[in-house]
């Protein structure tokens, strides 16, 4: 069998997880964008928490752009000083 690189064997391939990726390209903010994430992360069932028994597993999360006026406000309500 000849492979086009020595570092990649396709025998190996074993994982079939995956990401899902939203955005909006002209950089709107929108909570749109967060309910089209949360509903990519329903269709990764198995990375949701939920192992093969489907009781335990290893999460899974969103990245979101925070503006730093909000978490200010919300650091200064919360008593910690931070701004």
């Amino acid at each position: 069998m000849t492979f086009t690189s020595p570092l990649y064997d396709p025998r190996l391939e074993h994982d079939a997880c995956g990401i899902g990726a939203v955005v909006d390209l002209k950089g709107r903010r929108s909570y749109d964008t967060v309910d089209s994430a949360l509903k990519i992360v329903e269709k990764l069932d198995h990375r949701a928490g939920k192992d093969a028994a489907g009781e335990t597993g290893d999460g899974v999360g969103l990245l979101l752009q925070i503006p730093h006026k909000l978490m200010a406000r919300a650091a200064a309500e919360a008593g910690s000083g931070t701004q």
